[in-house]
């Protein structure tokens, strides 16, 4: 399973709609984590084509941290850079990736500020 989930975000670095499209299952329900969802494969092909058609919009980095898999599902924590609509995108995450024949399933994503910090850290005031 963390091989396609790695092809799923290859697909994205690449721009490349034939791996995206390969890992997804027909009847897959992809949530994004600011709102937006997509049910099947022709919904998410349009997003994917959407999301990429302007040159400046771009997936700089995409780097899983941590991975858990359990039966069919699996747990990636990942840290995402993009550039959309020439704005610098910087966050981490969590994605709940559910599989069924080697295909996903089901993907949600959940965000997290990029910058941490430790209010009570000894030594602060």
């Amino acid at each position: 399973m963390f091989e396609i989930i790695n092809n799923y975000l290859q697909a994205w670095l690449k721009k490349d709609i034939a791996i995206f499209m390969e890992v997804l299952d027909e009847n897959v329900r992809i949530e994004e984590c600011y709102g937006p969802y997509y049910i099947g494969k022709t919904e998410c092909q349009k997003w994917f084509r959407n999301w990429n058609a302007p040159t400046e919009n771009k997936v700089i980095s995409w780097e899983i941290k941590d991975y858990w898999e359990v039966e069919e599902t699996a747990f990636a924590t990942w840290t995402f850079e993009c550039s959309y609509k020439s704005e610098h995108i910087l966050f981490d995450g969590i994605s709940l990736v559910k599989f069924a024949d080697g295909k996903i399933t089901c993907l949600k994503e959940f965000e997290m500020k990029h910058e941490k910090f430790r209010p009570y850290e000894k030594n602060t005031a």
